[in-house]
């Protein structure tokens, strides 16, 4: 907020972005060595080798002091605190999606999206509610509001395990063979259905599995059948939710809609250069684009370019949200231009292999008729 009102006050129009979703560096991002000097991959060149997730434990004089993920953070969440952000002058915000699976990128994406358009108006409980719990049921390290939005250390640090658990649900309350009954800890849980992935707490380690069988299952508790051994008192989470994986499939068949008109104006300058003008607008803004190719065209061989290729080439925006509106193409009559193809790509790599006099003048014989060969050439060169 500081720096947007200086900006203010130095008439500077600069937009603002924050870092508003995701992991958590322990040290000052950009300035942290430990991946390099332990394990050789560079966390300035994005090889982060991640030790900070790592278990450690503290001594001092040889004593013991603490054990654990000691320098893990909680991962940074701040969908709960976007008016605030807003309103501090911000107008974007950064959402960590890299070797993020596809649930986690479209679950975040999906609530952060959500709730900006309801910034100014009141959101129904039980679609926040719903939004809230599938953040929860993504992989986290449970999460922080971080030093952003005034977090006290403590509350930034995860030291007690640095993976994702997942979200509590209840406690193993009774074994009867393959029988498992697991007793809810909230009302508020979620309904779990087979194919969701539920995880078994023993002495700080979770072993997982996949609900294949559920025997019964009412507001209170539930019974599944599981031949992984486990224990009465043991804790359970659920750390991957099937109803919310086939959810976002629907995403992927989404395309970008083309609503946006676009013009085009292609031309051949007096240097024999392409010269391209894109032109369109958005929320009444004019903008537009310029290209000049930087290699001249030449006079086609064998196939040119024909003027339909050229205006079939030029309807393809591929997943844009443009569309060609206008065109106007001109180019010389005398001005043709090869369509690269493989036989072409051959030609020239053959043509560029070809051996130089000089450069086998350069070489050691091999024998003495090579030797002859060389001394031949080079008297001719």
């Amino acid at each position: 907020k500081q720096i947007h009102e200086r900006l203010e006050e130095d008439n500077i129009n600069l937009d603002l972005e924050v870092f508003g979703h995701g992991s958590l560096c322990y040290c000052i991002s950009g300035d942290c060595y430990m991946s390099s000097y332990m394990h050789g991959r560079s966390a300035n060149r994005g090889a982060c080798s991640q030790p900070c997730r790592s278990q450690y434990r503290l001594k001092y004089k040889n004593k013991n002091i603490s054990n654990g993920c000691l320098i893990s953070t909680h991962d940074l969440a701040t969908y709960k605190n976007l008016k605030e952000i807003s309103d501090a002058g911000v107008k974007s915000l950064k959402i960590e999606g890299r070797l993020k699976s596809e649930d986690y990128v479209a679950t975040v994406v999906k609530t952060y999206h959500t709730l900006m358009e309801s910034m100014d108006k009141p959101l129904d409980t039980n679609v926040f509610n719903e939004l809230n719990q599938n953040m929860d049921l993504t992989f986290n390290r449970y999460y922080t509001k971080g030093y952003i939005l005034d977090d006290a250390p403590g509350d930034v640090m995860g030291r007690e395990s640095s993976y994702h658990q997942g979200l509590y649900l209840g406690d193993i309350v009774k074994i009867d063979g393959e029988e498992v009954t697991i007793k809810f800890n909230s009302p508020d849980h979620p309904v779990l259905i087979n194919g969701d992935g539920i995880g078994f707490k023993n002495r700080g380690k979770i072993r997982g599995i996949y609900i294949d069988n559920i025997v019964s299952q009412n507001d209170e508790e539930i019974i599944i059948k599981t031949t992984r051994e486990v224990y009465v008192g043991n804790e359970v989470y659920i750390s991957y939710s099937k109803q919310v994986h086939d959810s976002v499939k629907k995403y992927k068949k989404e395309q970008i809609q083309s609503n946006i008109p676009l013009s085009l104006d292609v031309s051949v300058n007096s240097k024999d250069k392409i010269v391209i003008n894109a032109s369109f607008q958005v929320n009444n803004t004019n903008i537009s684009y310029g290209y000049k190719s930087k290699e001249k065209i030449e006079e086609a061989q064998k196939r040119p370019t024909t003027p339909e290729l050229i205006e079939k080439q030029l309807q393809k925006t591929g997943n844009t949200p443009f569309y060609i509106k206008h065109k106007n193409r001109n180019t010389r009559k005398h001005i043709h231009t090869n369509r690269p193809n493989k036989q072409n790509k051959k030609r020239t790599n053959k043509k560029r292999k070809r051996p130089l006099t000089r450069t086998l003048q350069t070489k050691q014989p091999r024998s003495r008729k090579q030797k002859n060969n060389n001394k031949t050439i080079h008297k001719k060169t």
